[in-house]
């Protein structure tokens, strides 16, 4: 077999070459990118109109809020509603969400009122797509191409946070923060337009029966009965995740601390070590991308091992004084953690039937941002207080503490390594 024999048999290849996979990932790539000249944009915009770091914080904080709060109820509702059109409605309302704050500043009926509503109102909607995403690629993919197509997905989400945040920054000195606005609205409408090529097996079009007798906190109740009853190891994944989770959220509110108190660097030096974070993170998706689908044990010692290295790495990074180790080390981080979620994404997809899936995934998002957000509280009070050395050896603890979650899930599950994937999945 010739090497571009080889190269077109590979997963990815496959995916985006001959299924209509390419198309969601498509549409990934550039809205993940407009989610990142959001971040950039919103914030500059509001901050330039009040002059407040308190208005513009708030914002920060009303774009997170839905998905902690509001998560496990929307899970309901991904279970019942098709996803094509559930995609395609959530992409298109956030372009006519986002490209209303431009359009009311240029009638002059824009104020700060109308900015947190509607700030609210997307990141509502927008908490609906990940996991409606992530329930809807068993529909699309084979099964033996869960791993490939999560890596791909998870590539264009780490794309997007490193090209977004810069070209929305540079865009908003050209253009004006509120006119990248319209441009990130475009993104979406870009991805709704990729959506609309899916086609998704058993995807039901019936919204009356889908809604139909929906009893919400009945069915998060179902949800967790089969977390805790049915798949206990989910549970202990999920416990797995919410540290994980901690971890790699507390990780980036370390970086500017320990490059300014430890390092000794300026903001230059910050970002190129940032940017090692995402290249890392960018690399192994992509290799993940590539993999032929592996057993559940196999992708549980990845994930385990992936958290170990990055509880070695930190705990390096806390002994270092210079800036090109440090590079090099948040690289390694940067690799080492972004194993996790996608392999979580295919144990979920092949281990949880698909009428739960999307409760499944949004519980689990819950508890893990619950934890990140814990964590990144209490990783400014720890670095404060006790200085980066000893806060990154905390970090690295976390990371061990993952592992061992895991470890502890593949002794203890062995003889639960069955294809119950095939029968969850048809149920």
């Amino acid at each position: 077999m010739t090497i571009f024999a080889k190269l077109s048999n590979l997963p990815a290849r496959r995916l985006l070459a001959s299924s209509r996979f390419k198309y969601l990932w498509a549409g990934q790539v550039v809205s993940q990118i407009g989610d990142g000249l959001n971040k950039v944009a919103l914030l500059w915009f509001v901050y330039n109109l009040t002059g407040s770091a308190i208005d513009m914080t708030l914002v920060g904080v009303l774009q997170s809020l839905p998905p902690l709060l509001l998560s496990p109820f929307l899970g309901v509702f991904i279970d019942r509603l098709p996803k094509k059109p559930l995609l395609i409605s959530i992409d298109l309302a956030r372009a006519v969400l986002i490209a209303l704050i431009p359009v009311l500043y240029l009638l002059g009926a824009l104020n700060l009122p109308v900015i947190y509503a509607l700030t609210f109102a997307n990141a509502v909607v927008a908490a609906a797509f990940g996991p409606a995403m992530a329930a809807s690629i068993p529909q699309l993919v084979r099964a033996e191409e869960f791993t490939a197509a999560n890596g791909l997905i998870h590539s264009a989400t780490t794309a997007g946070v490193l090209v977004g945040p810069a070209l929305g920054g540079l865009l908003a000195a050209f253009i004006g923060a509120q006119n990248v606005l319209y441009v990130d609205a475009a993104t979406f409408v870009f991805s709704a337009a990729c959506l609309s090529f899916l086609r998704l097996a058993g995807d039901s079009t019936d919204l009356t029966r889908s809604l139909d007798d929906v009893q919400v906190f009945g069915e998060i109740k179902q949800g967790l009965h089969f977390i805790f009853a049915r798949q206990p190891m989910i549970a202990w994944l999920m416990g797995a995740s919410a540290v994980f989770a901690a971890g790699i959220g507390a990780f980036p509110i370390m970086l500017p601390i320990f490059a300014k108190a430890q390092l000794h660097v300026g903001s230059v030096w910050l970002g190129w070590i940032w940017s090692a974070l995402g290249a890392g993170m960018v690399s192994m998706t992509i290799g993940l991308a590539v993999v032929k689908n592996t057993s559940a044990r196999t992708n549980l010692l990845i994930m385990g091992g992936g958290s170990a290295v990055a509880a070695l790495a930190t705990l390096s990074l806390s002994l270092v004084s210079g800036p090109h180790p440090a590079l090099v080390i948040t690289a390694v981080i940067g690799a080492s953690t972004a194993l996790f979620t996608p392999l979580l994404w295919t144990l979920l997809q092949n281990y949880t039937m698909a009428s739960v899936r999307g409760r499944i995934f949004t519980l689990i998002g819950t508890v893990d941002m619950t934890a990140s957000t814990l964590a990144m509280g209490m990783a400014g009070l720890l670095a404060e207080y006790a200085g980066p050395s000893t806060s990154l050896r905390m970090l690295a603890l976390l990371f061990l503490g993952a592992a061992a979650l895991i470890a502890f899930i593949v002794w203890h599950s062995r003889p639960r390594y069955t294809t119950l994937a095939s029968s969850a999945a048809n149920e």
